[in-house]
């Protein structure tokens, strides 16, 4: 990629997985592409992609159904509630983690920071807690990541193929959890949401169906496998390269209450 700019430029035409492609690595370019309204710049993504997501894909239906999800889901992921579970998760699979570590031993963070950030998201999204079928859906879900930028063949033996499979076998255990809240609606034992799914079933909408949630729950756990590991990652190494910040955090983080007031507004990250 990088011997191609030079050859033609921050813009150029290409051919990348199965398709004709206008790679973009111009700041400016890229900030009015992303920046602009759905009119100017349709999303596409690579067929490989497309076909692991599927059709009731957030990332590929547009419209109201698409606004219904994204709002749902968002108010609750930034809820009060959620952020204290989530707080309390953290604290919790930290601890088991740190429990297993050993001092003659190296310690990969970000492998670390893997598994306790997907964990903490299946807690949010399908109420999961560690157990051997969460062991199995992380092994599946590792194996779907896989398959989003292979090459578009479907045919048994290929990446997409394997990964076409493994999200069958994550579909069919969301969808047992769907079921089973759905289930719980119908008796009128349903309580106040604990997860994302739940979220969505209350919605009570017929557009949202077991498939359409199933498919965007496994959607939504993509970010703890990537994005966010590297950023806490990063966070921990530049950390220990600034004891003085880790000492202000550790402090701020144990007696925020004797923060002067003004100091509590301008510094709510660290509260």
């Amino acid at each position: 990629m990088d011997r191609r700019r030079r050859m033609y430029g921050k813009v150029f035409k290409s051919h990348i997985f199965g398709t004709r492609t206008i790679v973009s690595t111009d700041s400016e370019v890229n900030r009015i592409v992303l920046q602009s309204d759905a009119q100017a710049f349709v999303p596409f993504y690579p067929k490989s992609l497309t076909e692991l997501m599927g059709k009731s894909s957030i990332l590929l239906i547009n419209g109201g159904l698409q606004r219904k999800i994204h709002g749902l889901v968002g108010a609750f992921f930034k809820s009060p509630l959620l952020k204290h579970q989530i707080t309390k998760d953290m604290q919790n699979y930290v601890q088991l983690s740190m429990d297993k570590w050993r001092e003659d031993q190296p310690i990969y963070i970000q492998d670390e920071t893997k598994t306790i950030t997907f964990q903490v998201l299946i807690k949010a999204l399908i109420n999961m807690n560690p157990s051997p079928e969460m062991e199995i859906l992380k092994k599946q879900f590792q194996e779907f990541m896989l398959g989003l930028m292979s090459l578009p063949v479907k045919v048994p033996g290929t990446q997409l193929y394997r990964s076409l499979q493994a999200k069958k076998g994550m579909v069919k255990i969301v969808g047992i959890i769907i079921q089973s809240r759905r289930n719980a609606i119908a008796g009128n034992t349903f309580t106040v949401p604990k997860d994302a799914v739940d979220v969505l079933l209350k919605d009570g909408s017929e557009l949202l169906t077991d498939d359409l949630i199933a498919d965007n729950m496994i959607d939504m756990m993509i970010p703890g496998e990537d994005s966010v590991p590297v950023l806490i990652t990063l966070a921990i190494k530049y950390l220990s390269d600034c004891p003085a910040a880790l000492h202000q955090l550790t402090v701020l983080g144990l007696f925020p209450m004797l923060l002067p007031i003004s100091n509590k507004f301008t510094l709510p990250m660290l509260i």
